[in-house]
């Protein structure tokens, strides 16, 4: 099971927090990329979150709560893997961290093409290292 945090954004510097003002969708209810899932507003702006990926939306707070910039306040909880046509699709959790080491190490490259790359280059290594395993024996 992979859960997608869903965080409340950056609005400016000044601003550390924003209260949850509607849940568009209920807990428990089943999303598409792109579904309105709630609405957050700050002193300066109106957000309006949108889904990022496809599951079954877990709130993390009820309407009318403040909620830090940043802080995780909802949950999309799907199985990772998602088949369209001949494409697979995988989601995962990725830190700001690990996030910032990845656009650092990227070049040109979307954060999607170089994460290709990283797969094709470990099942590459895992081949070659299982193909040189069967040879010993």
């Amino acid at each position: 099971m992979i859960r997608l945090k869903v965080r409340a954004p950056y609005s400016g510097e000044k601003v550390k927090d924003c209260k949850l003002v509607r849940w568009h969708r209920e807990d428990g209810a089943a999303v598409e990329v792109g579904a309105l899932i709630a609405t957050l507003e700050t002193r300066k702006a109106v957000n309006e979150i949108e889904a990022a990926d496809a599951g079954v939306l877990r709130h993390l707070v009820k309407e009318g709560d403040t909620v830090a910039i940043g802080a995780c306040f909802a949950m999309i909880e799907n199985d990772g893997l998602r088949e369209e046509g001949d494409a697979l699709h995988l989601t995962m959790e990725i830190s700001r961290d690990d996030l910032a080491a990845i656009d650092a190490r990227r070049g040109e490259l979307s954060r999607d093409e170089y994460a290709l790359r990283c797969v094709r280059e470990r099942l590459e290594q895992d081949a070659s290292a299982s193909s040189s395993h069967s040879d010993e024996a």
